[in-house]
């Protein structure tokens, strides 16, 4: 289950990437990724960092669906630049969860 809607995906973080009719599996798959990364540590109190590290997992799943890795990107008349880093899938989605995560203490592996 996704701790995100649609709304808050294109409306707080802005994303553009999935549709609607994707949205639903993707969340509840970045979510479990986040889930995983955290150590199952995210429970009931769902924060922004938390919201924002699914949406931006999302969307890089989505591009690994799509086979897409994004080098750049502009807004005028549309142009988009693909490049490929040698980098496995699970780095990926590691790199868009921890800048949102990296403060919380969920990526924390150590003794509690």
């Amino acid at each position: 289950m996704s701790c995100i809607d649609y709304t808050y995906y294109t409306e707080t973080y802005g994303g553009k990437l999935v549709k609607n009719e994707d949205f639903i599996r993707l969340s509840s798959k970045a979510t479990a990724y986040v889930n995983m990364i955290a150590q199952g540590r995210i429970g009931s109190n769902v924060t922004d960092p938390i919201k924002m590290a699914i949406c931006a997992v999302m969307d890089e799943m989505y591009n690994q669906e799509k086979g897409l890795e994004i080098a750049s990107e502009s807004s005028g008349k549309e142009s988009r630049s693909y490049v490929a880093s040698g980098k496995s899938n699970n780095q990926k989605l590691y790199e868009e969860a921890k800048p949102w995560l990296v403060n919380t203490g969920l990526l924390y592996r150590g003794l509690t």
